[in-house]
């Protein structure tokens, strides 16, 4: 059976889907990638959003960031 997509899965989707990747930056010091996105709103408006890989050890943490620091998921 097919199961459904987690929240963080389709927050993906509906910010990333089409995105141009922009670059990654590799926090000095830390652990820490931020893929960045730059994409188009529903309503035309350029948005740009960071995926931040936070890869400590065993662990690892996925976040999305939109431009004013808010994370979406």
């Amino acid at each position: 059976p097919l199961e459904r997509p987690t929240a963080f899965c389709m927050g993906l989707r509906k910010h990333l889907t089409g995105a141009r990747f922009e670059r990654v930056v590799a926090l000095p010091g830390e652990p820490v990638l931020n893929f960045e996105f730059s994409n188009r709103t529903d309503l035309g408006f350029e948005a740009q959003f960071v995926l931040s890989a936070e890869l400590i050890g065993k662990y690892a943490n996925l976040l999305l960031i939109d431009a004013s620091g808010q994370v979406l998921g």
